[in-house]
């Protein structure tokens, strides 16, 4: 059985100790290790989103205290293009990810791999004692889900962080601590959509079956998921709503996933969420939007805008590359043993509610927490 998640009044109060920092520069220094050794890291996958993270780590390290010292991808070309990337010495390349976990120079691993791999390999790399920065989602089922977050307790040594990048920009940290410290009331309702104009992306056909990819909601809006547990600091406990295929009708040939659907979600103390996802917005319909209504006032998360007496305030914030925040604070992390901000607990709420979300939307029925998730918590 997997450890209960935190409790509301910690999850917020581990929030708020550990957001501010993620915005620092990088040390030049690392401590944690001697003084001046380098820190030895390895990538499993190299694809678009692996290769994403790559450029992030090498865009934001130097030699002396970083090296990408292994890449590893089933792919030669994607193996290549990311070796010839990296600076010298080069990092080996391996085919195999259990080899690369057997290397004992390895202090961390980045796992960018379809979903359906996720779940294996986070588990594999906690067992071998690495300190992790694994993609979202945590995995397809409750049960994959489930056996990341046991790994990872598991391995308290270990270092965990789910690819959550919204939680290192500065505008979500600014303004989920403004709703959690009262300034709109009493939280009531959150409205919010993702409305992209096309269907992407190309060229992975894993992300169009839902039986590899978890569907769009688990593999694409556990990012929103993410921000939702976060703002109320719980997961959702009720979910209804509708979805389907209305443009992309096999598109490509044998779609499985959703093209766009429709969600209620329910958390504690009865607040709703609306949450809408599709991918073929005309101009002007398409974007992100989240706000939540408060009995005191508004809040636009998105773009840090507080809503209140007819007057509206943006909060300061610094705009930042979010994921290039997130990955210093991950080596910062590693190497001040400090409580990661993404990590397998925020992982664990926000995975489990896509999951809840996709179960309501592939029966057309009301999901609860307690059938979907409750057999493996």
């Amino acid at each position: 059985m997997a450890e209960a998640p935190l409790s509301r009044r910690d999850f917020v109060k581990t929030t708020a100790l550990v957001a501010a920092p993620a915005l620092a520069g990088f040390p030049a220094i690392l401590v944690g290790k001697e003084v001046g050794q380098q820190l030895q890291v390895g990538f499993i996958g190299v694809g678009g989103r692996g290769s994403s993270l790559l450029a992030a780590v090498n865009n934001n390290v130097s030699a002396s205290n970083v090296r990408v010292a292994a890449i590893c991808d089933i792919d030669p070309g994607n193996r290549q293009k990311a070796i010839d990337r990296c600076p010298s010495p080069k990092p080996d390349g391996l085919e195999d990810y259990r080899k690369l976990l057997e290397r004992k120079d390895l202090d961390a691993v980045f796992i960018a791999t379809p979903v359906y791999l996720h779940s294996e390999m986070a588990r594999a790399a906690c067992a071998a004692g690495k300190n992790v920065y694994c993609e979202k989602p945590l995995g397809r089922t409750p049960e994959e889900v489930t056996a990341v977050y046991q790994a990872v307790k598991a391995a308290p040594n270990v270092k965990f962080q789910v690819g959550f990048q919204w939680r290192y920009q500065e505008v979500y940290q600014r303004s989920v601590e403004l709703v959690q410290q009262g300034g709109i009331g009493k939280v009531l309702f959150i409205k919010a959509q993702r409305h992209g104009t096309g269907d992407l992306p190309r060229g992975t056909p894993w992300y169009f079956q839902r039986d590899l990819s978890g569907d769009i909601i688990v593999e694409q809006a556990v990012h929103e998921m993410n921000v939702f547990c976060w703002l109320m600091g719980d997961h959702a406990v009720r979910a209804a709503g509708l979805g389907g295929i209305n443009r992309y009708v096999d598109t490509p040939p044998g779609r499985t996933v959703m093209d766009h659907y429709s969600l209620s979600l329910e958390f504690p103390q009865g607040v709703r969420l609306a949450y809408s996802h599709c991918f073929f917005a005309p101009k002007g319909f398409d974007g992100l939007s989240q706000h939540v209504y408060g009995d005191k006032g508004g809040i636009d998360l998105v773009d840090g805008v507080l809503h209140q007496d007819g007057k509206e305030t943006r909060l300061d914030a610094n705009r930042v590359d979010a994921t290039e925040a997130g990955i210093r604070d991950f080596f910062r992390c590693v190497h001040e043993d400090r409580k990661v901000l993404a990590d397998v607990e925020a992982g664990y709420r926000a995975t489990m509610t896509a999951i809840l979300g996709r179960t309501a939307l592939h029966t057309g029925s009301v999901a609860t927490w307690e059938g979907v998730v409750g057999k493996t918590a």
